[in-house]
């Protein structure tokens, strides 16, 4: 009985031994990575001096780190405005260093407000462990842009300007009202002609009259031709009779007889 149960002892124990290391073979880098800071090292903020009011605002931040290469993670940059304390632009993106120092950019944009004069903002930056979610590093850094008046740029319009006779062009610039012609434009002139139904039914009627006049001429030198030909003989017509005379007593021999009517002598 004694030996029975300093067996069953020695297996519980064994058992015990045996979880404790599947456990610490599985889930050594998660518990150790709990407790791993990830430190900022640097933190540089590019902005530019001043930003019209209304207008957009890009801020670029530039973080060198050291962290576990062996974990990954997430690095978040909000910017923020220290007179309201609202968040105007949060930007997420992972995290993957290779060497136990890296440099990452990451850049965030906001409207600068309406209200003139300094604009104090404020980047705060966190590195969040993948593993656990909680914050491994973190760093803030605080800047000032001045708001300055927004003055929309000066736009050309070009307009044209149509009189009775003729169309110019003229630059007219937005900002100062003021009109005045460009030189660099040559003047262009237009003369639109106007085709009214009367004198549209005038030059029908011209064409139709000098279209008569021409087929009259045609037609009566055609008429001419055609008499003229018909006074003329034909050449198959044309033939004359020549006189005859008795070569006994001159008597004139009428018809083509080969006997003189008078004296009967053959001809």
């Amino acid at each position: 009985m004694q030996g029975r149960r300093t067996g069953e002892r020695l297996a519980y124990s064994l058992l015990v031994l045996l979880v404790v290391v599947v456990a610490s073979l599985t889930i050594p880098t998660s518990v150790k990575s709990q407790f791993v800071p990830c430190e900022i090292v640097n933190l540089s903020v590019r902005h530019p001096d001043s930003v019209p009011a209304g207008q957009t605002l890009q801020v670029s931040v530039l973080i060198t780190s050291s962290c576990d290469a062996s974990v990954t993670y997430t690095l978040r940059v909000d910017l923020v405005d220290q007179r309201t304390g609202n968040v105007l632009s949060s930007v997420k993106m992972p995290y993957y260093p290779t060497a136990p120092g890296f440099i990452q950019p990451i850049n965030n944009t906001a409207t600068a407000p309406s209200t003139l004069g300094s604009w104090v903002l404020q980047d705060q930056v966190y590195i969040i462990n993948n593993l656990n979610g909680q914050v491994a590093g973190s760093s803030q850094l605080q800047f000032v842009v001045n708001v300055i008046p927004y003055t929309p740029p000066p736009t050309t319009t070009t307009q044209m300007l149509i009189s009775s006779n003729t169309t110019q062009l003229y630059a007219v610039n937005s900002t100062s009202n003021l009109m005045t012609q460009t030189s660099a434009q040559p003047t262009i002139s237009l003369m639109p002609t106007y085709t009214t139904s009367e004198e549209t039914s005038q030059s029908n009627a011209t064409t139709l009259a000098e279209a008569l006049v021409v087929l009259l001429i045609i037609a009566a030198v055609v008429f001419f031709a055609v008499m003229w030909r018909k006074r003329e003989p034909s050449a198959g017509g044309q033939t004359q009779l020549m006189a005859r005379y008795c070569t006994q007593c001159g008597n004139e021999l009428r018809g083509e007889g080969s006997f003189c009517g008078k004296c009967g002598a053959k001809q």
